[in-house]
């Protein structure tokens, strides 16, 4: 195999789009992005779980709408496992 089978062959938009959702998360991580949306998500503790799964389904879809899906689970995967660990949302509304 050669390096010019290489360059005309592999899939870079895959390794850029997956890198490059990576890149966004950790930025995101650095500048403070995914601890503010996780402290505007625990504040809607007191609202009815079906409401709350709702809002949650509102924002990963923006978030897909804006970025790869890779960093849209790199951003909400923590936050999402804070809400379930504190029973803001119940794990079997999603995987239903």
């Amino acid at each position: 195999m050669t390096w010019r089978y290489i360059q005309d062959h592999f899939p870079w938009n895959v390794l850029l789009l997956v890198g490059g959702g990576f890149a966004i998360s950790n930025g995101a991580e650095k500048t403070g992005l995914s601890l503010w949306i996780g402290e505007k998500l625990n504040s809607v503790e007191n609202l009815d779980k079906p409401l709350v799964l709702l809002i949650v389904l509102l924002v990963v879809s923006v978030f897909t709408e804006i970025t790869s899906n890779a960093a849209t689970i790199s951003l909400l995967t923590p936050l999402l496992i804070a809400l379930v660990k504190n029973g803001i949302i119940i794990i079997i509304y999603i995987t239903k």
